[in-house]
């Protein structure tokens, strides 16, 4: 089994709680296996249209890298607000450290998909 259609049916399968693993027979996690045979089918299909697996995964991970931001400016504002921390709230050298990074993770994820 390829390994990146067994993280994925991990990964959906305890967002939906479903039953996972490989032990379980398919009619015992049927979401498990469906989500493996459909990453496995997509990527068969990517293949048979002459996509390069490996630029694939690149762009997959720049795409990755562009959803990170968002979470930190969440995280960022949770962590800043005193209804939710109280005295325990970020102070202003996380707050900068914390958005600088979160700058740097915009721009060179858009930078690697307008340089390649």
């Amino acid at each position: 089994m390829p390994v990146l259609a067994g993280s994925t049916a991990y990964a959906v399968a305890e967002a939906f709680h479903w039953d996972d693993g490989l032990s379980p027979r398919l009619k015992e996690a049927p979401g498990f296996y469906a989500v493996i045979i459909g990453s496995m089918a997509i990527g068969l299909a990517l293949l048979a249209f002459g996509v390069n697996p490996i630029r694939a995964l690149y762009i997959a991970a720049i795409f990755n890298g562009l959803t990170a931001p968002p979470l930190i400016l969440l995280i960022v504002l949770l962590a800043r607000s005193r209804g939710v921390l109280g005295d325990f709230r970020s102070r202003w050298p996380s707050v900068v450290s914390t958005s600088v990074a979160s700058i740097a993770m915009t721009v060179f994820p858009i930078a690697a998909l307008l340089l390649s």
